[in-house]
């Protein structure tokens, strides 16, 4: 992390990740993964965690401090997945627009954690990038960007996502803005 980052979320689950094949089903007219990846895909979002894998096996923190954090990842068991979404924004927006959240600085990733690449969220961590209703025009809007995902199923870099972000809201203006997030992870121990 060569900025400086703040907190946004941190998700921890037993499940194995959602996967793009099951995200990207359409829903009668709305495809809601655009992209053509299989494989797992590494969202903060935990509603799509919870829809692939049941409720009783993930949880997620929203605006925590950092050394909860840090005490959080350190004592939870090896064999989960975890996630800690960061921004470079201080300030995040919550439900109410007049109400914003202190985010605390994360210098370091905790040991373990490696960057995954950037989901795309909105204040209430519903992934844009996989989580959105898209019709077919709004695809072909999206294939219009040239963007690619990576081995983890997220945008590989910040210029990416901030274009991405930019769409998607235009696309559910209900939702956004949406903002990209990095996604620091860490894999279940074997």
């Amino acid at each position: 992390m060569s900025a400086k980052s703040y907190v946004w979320g941190v998700l921890s689950s037993q499940a194995d990740p959602p996967r793009g094949i099951q995200l990207h089903n359409s829903n009668g007219h709305y495809t809601f993964y655009p992209f053509r990846h299989e494989g797992h895909v590494l969202t903060i979002d935990v509603s799509l965690w919870h829809a692939t894998s049941g409720k009783e096996h993930s949880q997620f923190k929203c605006w925590p401090n950092a050394v909860q954090v840090l005490e959080s990842v350190g004592a939870q068991a090896r064999e989960s997945w975890a996630l800690i979404a960061v921004t470079r924004s201080a300030k995040a927006m919550t439900i109410d627009p007049n109400v914003q959240m202190d985010l605390q600085v994360l210098s370091d990733p905790p040991k373990g954690f490696v960057e995954a690449g950037y989901d795309v969220i909105d204040m209430n961590g519903l992934s844009g990038l996989a989580n959105v209703g898209c019709t077919k025009l709004d695809v072909e809007a999206i294939e219009s960007l040239s963007l690619v995902v990576n081995r983890d199923g997220l945008l590989p870099d910040l210029t990416q996502a901030t274009k991405y972000a930019t769409t998607i809201s235009t696309v559910a203006p209900e939702h956004s803005p949406f903002f990209p997030t990095l996604i620091l992870a860490r894999e279940p121990a074997e």
